[in-house]
């Protein structure tokens, strides 16, 4: 009675031997030996499932629970400097609210999906390069890097409070 071996690897594969591929990323045992047994189908299939189940249930939040906020930020009346490079946050101020929601700043206008409704803070970091370079204070051997001046005035700086009700393409920001 004569037994046919079952093909794999029988030792440790060595880098040269992986360069054997039969399909894209497979090597060519490893094919043959999944070709002829059920059981790596089924470990395959079982992998994959794996590997796709976090992303189940994952998304966005249900549109009664966010808002879509856009629109134009000032400071002083006056548009942003050119220069200006920024961003905006919507952090909830209360529990059971959707998930912080941020976007970026440019020519003064932001366009913000998933706002959380309710009550939220508004976080504005919007600042422009000085053109000097510096160091960290006390570390002498420190690499220099470029300077950023906070453009957002002092009493905005931790925040403004809002509350968002709904969608809103004209949520301007005077600062």
């Amino acid at each position: 009675m004569s037994q046919t071996p079952v093909r794999g690897p029988s030792k440790a594969v060595a880098s040269s031997e992986i360069a054997d591929f039969d399909g894209p990323g497979r090597p060519s045992y490893l094919t043959d030996y999944c070709l002829e047994t059920q059981p790596c189908r089924r470990m395959e299939s079982a992998i994959l499932l794996v590997l796709l189940l976090p992303l189940v249930g994952c998304g966005t939040a249900s549109n009664d629970s966010v808002a879509h906020l856009a629109g134009t930020i000032t400071i002083n009346g006056e548009p942003l400097p050119a220069d200006a490079e920024g961003y905006i946050q919507f952090m909830p101020s209360q529990g059971g609210q959707a998930a912080p929601a941020s976007t970026d700043v440019k020519d003064s206008q932001y366009d913000a999906q998933n706002v959380p409704k309710g009550k939220v803070t508004v976080i504005f970091n919007i600042t422009r390069l000085t053109g000097r370079m510096v160091r960290e204070d006390n570390v002498p051997t420190a690499s220099p890097y470029p300077e950023r001046e906070n453009l957002v005035p002092r009493k905005h700086r931790s925040g403004l409070q809002i509350d968002v009700q709904g969608d809103n393409d004209a949520m301007d920001f005077e600062l």
